[in-house]
């Protein structure tokens, strides 16, 4: 199978860093335990949706996002799915401006694994593009997505591709029907069992 994988919170812990280097430039105490909308900050934290996305931009902007070692057990699980017959590109929400640094991250980790970068520039805070995560996929000849974000997962279920939610975030919901990760031994699993179907 082609499988899409979306970049930060699946293949690097972003809101665990964004939020250590936020806090101690503003005294807050923020954690990506919190409650909390990943497409909308503000609500939980305030300020606006802008706010965020350009306080991000910085934390990118940085180069400290591009330093992030893998998830635990991502780089082994790719291993596994790759000798499976498994095929990967990186779908982002991430404005193309942020390019380079995540092909740097992907030339260090896993050069050998991932296909193409593709910048689905959709995201809540700033959107530019009229398709969806998952009509993307779906042109791209993407089998399944795993993505963090299950609205973006059911975009790709929609477009009658697979999905797997990943992560035990706040942001997280299940979707009825659709497998659910919690970490990368189980994103193992999920797929060699959607692989049987």
């Amino acid at each position: 199978m082609k499988i899409a994988l979306d970049y930060d919170d699946v293949l690097i812990p972003f809101f665990p860093s964004f939020f250590a280097w936020y806090n101690p430039q503003y005294g807050t105490n923020h954690s990506a335990d919190d409650n909390f909308e990943f497409t909308d900050l503000s609500k939980a934290f305030g300020h606006d949706r802008f706010y965020w996305a350009d306080e991000m931009n910085r934390f990118h902007y940085s180069g400290l996002s591009a330093q992030l070692d893998p998830l635990d057990g991502a780089l082994d699980a790719l291993d596994v799915l790759a000798d499976d017959g498994h095929s990967f590109i990186i779908m982002t929400s991430r404005p193309s401006v942020h390019r380079e640094h995540l092909e740097g991250w992907v030339e260090r980790h896993i050069p050998h694994h991932v296909q193409e970068v593709h910048m689905y520039e959709g995201d809540s805070n700033r959107p530019t593009t009229h398709q969806n995560k998952g009509e993307i996929c779906a042109g791209l000849g993407v089998d399944l997505l795993i993505d963090d974000n299950h609205a973006y997962v059911a975009t790709a279920i929609d477009n009658d591709l697979q999905g797997i939610v990943f992560g035990n975030n706040s942001w997280t919901q299940p979707i009825k029907d659709v497998p659910h990760a919690s970490d990368w031994s189980e994103v193992v699993e999920h797929v060699r069992r959607i692989n049987q179907l």
